[in-house]
C-alpha cells in the first residue's frame, strides 16, 4: 500500500540531524518516496522528495512548479535564501555532529522511514484510541511497550517510578528493584544525573549506551505538560534492537502520556498510579518479600489498618456496551471508605483497609449495591485477611464469589465469598466424585414422599433450615400461619424419624440442600424459596 507522508512529518523524523523545514505550499507537501535529484528523470513530480546538496540546487529551473526538497546544507546560503525559495525544503546542516555525513545516508534513512510510516500511523492510532477510551496510564504504557517491542519505565522528575510496562519486562536487577520499590535507588539516581543522561528530558528521544550500573542500552525522551517537564520515558533495549523509526513512536507515546497525566494534577496522578502499580503487583503475586511490601506501604502512606478485603466489580455478562470504567473506579473509591481502586483485567478491583473493630459497615454495602445496580454491574467480596501479601488469593476469592453467585443467585448484585465458600468446596469435589454420593439419604426419603403424596415438604424443610430453624420466617415464605408450618416440621420429623433441633441433623440436611442447589438436582423450587427468604 502506497502511503503519502507530509514533508513536515519527514522533517520531524530528521530532527536529530538538526533539520529545519521551510514550507511554501502545504497542499503540495505529500510525498511517497525519496530520490536523489541528480538521478531523477524529467519531469520532476510534486509527490517525490528530491534529495540534493545545497550546491546542486542550481539545477532547478526558475520555472519549476513547487517541489519537495531534502537539502544537505553545505553553508552556501543564509536563512533568507531558504525563506524565499519557492519550494518546500527540509534543510539539514552538513556540519552538524550527527550521522548526516552525506546525502546518501540521509536518503537511506528517509526511505526507511517512509517504508515504516504506515505501521507508525497504525501504532499512533492505537495509542490515541486507548487515550480517548479512558483506559488509563497503565494500559497506555503496556500498549506502547508492545508496539515498541521493549520494556518501558515512566519516571518523574523526583525519580519516582510513575508507571512501567507489565506485559514486557526486563530481567535486570535495577529494573526489578525500581518496579518493586516504586522509586529509583540512590545508585541509579547518581547514574541518571551523569552527563550521559543529561538529555533524558529531550523533546526527541536520545539513545544512551549501557554502563556498569545499568546493563542495557536505552532510549530516553522527556514528558512535558504545558511546556513544563514532568518526567521522562525510558525504553530499555533488552528484547530487540531499538530501531531509528522507534524514536518517532516513542516521542508520540510521550505526548499521549502527557495528555493522560493532564487529567489530574501530576502529583496526585503520579501517586494514584503508584497505588495502581503496587496493588496490581500484589494481585499478580509478584511481591512476596515483606520488607519490600513494608517499604512501599510506607511510601504510599496507605494500608495502615489491621484487616483487608478485596472487592471486584464488573459489568453484568449480558452488557455489551462500553462503560466508563475509569469513572466508575473513582466513584467506588469515594463510596468505600479506606479503599484504593484500580482497573485490573478489565474489572474494577478495590483493596479495602479497615480496623478490626470497624469492618465493613452496612452503609458501605448499601451504597455499593445501589451503585452497582444503577450501572448494571455485579460485585464479589472476599473474606477478610490480615497479610496484604495474600491479596492474590483473596482477589481470586472475590472473582469466585461472582462466578458462583451468577450460577446460583443470578439476580443478586453483590456476592460475598463467605456465603459461597461451601459451593467452592463442591466445585473442587465434583472433579473427583459424583456429588450425589455425598447427599444425605434422608433427603431422598423426603423427595420420594413428596412425589408419592403430592406434597412439598422439601421446600418447607429447606425454608425452615435456611431461615435458621425459625418457624416464623419459614411460614412467611409460604404465606401461611406459624402453626401450619409447625405442623409441617413435626410431620417431616415423623417421616424422617429425626429431631431437627439436633445440630448435627440440621447441619447434615443443610449441607445436602446446598449440594442440591449447586448440582441443580432440585429444580427451581429451592431457589425460589431462597429468594423469598433473602427478602425477609
Amino acid at each position: 500500500m502506497i502511503t503519502l507522508v507530509g514533508v513536515e512529518q519527514v522533517s520531524g523524523f530528521l530532527t536529530k540531524y538538526g533539520a529545519k523545514v521551510y514550507m511554501q505550499s502545504k497542499p503540495n507537501s505529500l510525498v511517497k518516496e525519496c530520490v536523489l535529484l541528480n538521478r531523477a528523470t524529467a519531469p520532476l513530480k510534486t509527490n517525490i522528495l528530491y534529495a540534493c546538496t545545497s550546491s546542486e540546487l542550481s539545477v532547478l529551473t526558475s520555472g519549476s512548479s513547487v517541489l519537495n526538497i531534502l537539502c544537505l546544507d553545505e553553508g552556501n546560503f543564509d536563512d533568507d535564501y531558504w525563506i524565499k525559495i519557492k519550494h518546500n525544503v527540509i534543510v539539514v546542516p552538513a556540519y552538524k555532529e550527527t550521522d548526516s555525513k552525506d546525502i546518501n545516508h540521509l536518503v537511506n534513512k528517509v526511505r526507511q522511514y517512509l517504508d515504516s510510516y504506515w505501521e507508525l500511523s497504525l501504532a499512533q492510532a492505537k495509542l490515541t484510541e486507548i487515550l480517548l477510551s479512558g483506559m488509563g496510564l497503565q494500559q497506555i504504557v503496556d500498549t506502547g511497550s508492545e508496539l515498541l517491542g521493549n520494556p518501558i519505565l515512566v519516571i518523574d522528575i523526583s525519580f519516582k517510578v510513575v508507571a512501567y510496562s507489565r506485559t514486557i519486562q526486563s530481567d535486570d536487577i535495577p529494573w526489578q528493584k525500581m518496579t518493586e520499590s516504586g522509586y529509583c535507588s540512590y545508585e541509579m539516581i547518581d547514574v541518571m544525573i551523569d552527563d550521559r543522561y543529561e538529555h533524558r528530558y529531550s523533546k526527541f528521544p536520545v539513545y544512551v549506551e549501557a554502563q556498569a550500573m545499568y546493563p542495557y542500552n536505552s532510549q530516553l525522551s522527556g514528558i512535558r505538560i504545558r511546556g513544563k517537564t514532568v518526567g521522562h520515558v525510558s525504553l530499555i533495549e533488552c528484547k530487540r534492537p531499538i530501531q531509528e523509526c522507534d524514536a518517532l513512536l516513542q516521542k508520540f507515546l510521550c505526548e499521549i502520556i502527557a495528555c493522560e497525566m493532564q487529567k489530574d494534577s501530576f502529583t496526585s496522578h503520579s501517586k494514584g498510579v503508584m497505588y495502581e502499580n503496587f496493588i496490581a503487583d500484589l494481585l499478580d503475586g509478584k511481591i512476596k518479600n515483606r520488607r519490600v511490601i513494608k517499604e512501599r506501604m510506607k511510601y504510599l502512606d496507605f494500608l495502615k489498618k489491621d484487616i483487608f478485603y478485596i472487592l471486584t466489580a464488573r459489568l453484568r455478562p449480558e452488557i455489551a456496551v462500553n462503560k466508563p470504567l475509569l469513572y466508575f473506579r473513582d466513584v467506588l473509591e469515594t463510596i468505600i471508605s479506606g479503599s484504593k481502586c484500580l482497573i485490573y483485567n478489565n474489572d474494577i478491583v478495590a483493596l479495602i483497609s479497615k480496623s478490626k473493630g470497624e469492618g465493613l459497615s452496612k452503609a458501605d454495602f448499601r451504597e455499593v449495591i445501589q451503585f452497582l445496580e444503577k450501572h448494571r454491574m455485579i460485585g464479589g467480596l472476599s473474606n477478610s485477611f490480615e497479610n496484604v501479601e495474600e491479596a492474590k488469593t483473596f482477589y481470586q476469592q472475590s472473582c469466585k464469589a461472582i462466578e458462583l453467585g451468577l450460577r446460583l443467585d443470578s439476580e443478586e448484585t453483590l456476592f460475598q465469598y463467605e456465603h459461597y465458600f461451601v459451593y467452592n468446596l463442591f466445585e473442587i469435589a465434583e472433579k473427583q466424585e459424583d456429588l450425589k454420593n455425598f447427599l444425605s439419604p434422608l433427603l431422598f426419603r423426603l423427595m420420594n414422599y413428596d412425589l408419592q403424596n403430592n406434597t412439598d415438604y422439601m421446600g418447607s424443610l429447606y425454608a425452615y433450615l435456611a431461615g435458621g430453624n425459625n418457624l416464623t420466617k419459614a411460614a412467611q415464605v409460604f404465606d401461611i400461619h406459624r402453626n401450619t408450618m409447625n405442623y409441617r416440621i413435626k410431620r417431616i420429623e415423623e417421616i424422617l424419624n429425626v429431631n431437627l433441633n439436633d445440630p448435627n441433623v440440621s447441619f447434615i440436611l443443610t449441607f445436602s440442600f446446598k449440594l442440591l442447589l449447586f448440582s441443580n438436582y432440585s429444580g427451581s423450587n429451592l431457589t425460589e424459596v431462597l429468594k423469598k427468604l433473602s427478602k425477609l
